[in-house]
């Protein structure tokens, strides 16, 4: 189906290959066409759509030579896709153990029913008590306690950063509603753990880039009493929505975050939590790097193949060396 705003290109198969033409006008040279063809009143569009189109010219190697640029760019592209769907997984890991751990105390369970917990070796086995007890929080394992949020870790409100100052930069910043673009500059350094103080509430953001926290936000500052990757997810497993002190704007005060009473974890099981999930995390960040490279690579590499400044060979070389 084809909206009324959009426009449906019919193409000669035998001559050119549709992923080719669709590569040519996303990249850098088929934009800077298309753009030249925008309407500079009213609603961003392409004046005189069909005709404009027309007449972009796209530069057109044999069909063979076509398939194969293709395929050179899909399998960059592939790579940034694994890489991504690999880092779901990471994540997805680490949010079952927490909730193992600390939502539903399997360990604790197991031991109960004189088992030894599942995929756990002994000596991690032996951090876990045998015994539920009974807290103002409901059961929780014996020996654990309870006090506020704020004795685990801090909560500080983020910076201004007027959009007059804002360079586009290698740094992600984010506002109450998540990812809101990037600057070049940043305030705080990874793992970073953002949620939203004023307008959109209840989400949490972890930046494992270094990163600047708009004033719309709170962020983590010190960890007291336990890791981030344990504060990351504590404060995901929160209805902060609940706390909303807003009238006409959700507001998320800080304050009534802190006092929240929450279950506060043995130490020991603490640092074994971020002993084993942070190599999850550092996995992520390792193919997050290397996305920006083939995100690079392939936007330096693309426009130079399309337009026959190097030859496919060349790229592929060039590619091998990054």
């Amino acid at each position: 189906v084809v909206s009324q705003s959009q426009l449906k290109i019919s193409l000669d198969k035998t001559k050119v290959n549709p992923y080719y033409v669709n590569y040519y006008l996303r990249s850098r040279l088929g934009q800077h066409q298309l753009l030249s063809f925008a309407s500079q009143v009213g609603v961003p569009a392409i004046a005189k759509a069909s005709t404009s189109v027309k007449q972009i010219r796209v530069p057109c190697p044999p069909l063979i030579i076509q398939e194969k640029i293709v395929d050179f760019i899909r399998a960059i592209d592939r790579k940034h896709t694994n890489n991504s769907s690999v880092n779901q997984t990471l994540e997805e890991m680490a949010q079952a153990i927490f909730k193992s751990w600390f939502v539903d105390f399997d360990p604790v369970k197991a031991k109960m029913n004189g088992e030894q917990p599942e995929g756990m070796d002994t000596a991690t086995a032996s951090l876990f008590p045998e015994k539920l007890v009974e807290s103002e929080l409901g059961l929780i394992p014996e020996g654990w306690g309870v006090g506020e949020l704020s004795k685990l870790f801090e909560l500080h409100r983020g910076f201004d950063l007027p959009k007059s100052k804002r360079q586009d930069g290698e740094y992600p910043v984010y506002a109450a509603g998540g990812y809101h673009g990037t600057h070049n500059e940043f305030k705080m350094e990874p793992p970073g753990i953002i949620t939203g103080r004023s307008g959109v509430i209840g989400n949490v953001y972890l930046s494992l880039d270094k990163y600047w926290p708009l004033n719309t936000t709170l962020y983590v500052r010190e960890f007291r009493a336990c890791g981030p990757y344990y504060a990351y997810h504590l404060l995901r497993s929160l209805d902060l929505k609940s706390l909303n002190s807003g009238s006409a704007v959700p507001s998320l005060n800080r304050n009534f975050v802190h006092s929240t009473n929450v279950f506060h974890p043995d130490s020991d099981v603490l640092a074994k939590f971020e002993e084993i999930v942070t190599p999850l995390f550092e996995k992520m960040v390792a193919n997050n790097e290397q996305n920006k490279s083939l995100s690079k690579l392939r936007d330096t590499l693309l426009p130079k193949l399309l337009s026959g400044e190097i030859e496919l060979g060349q790229a592929q070389e060039l590619a091998e060396v990054e």
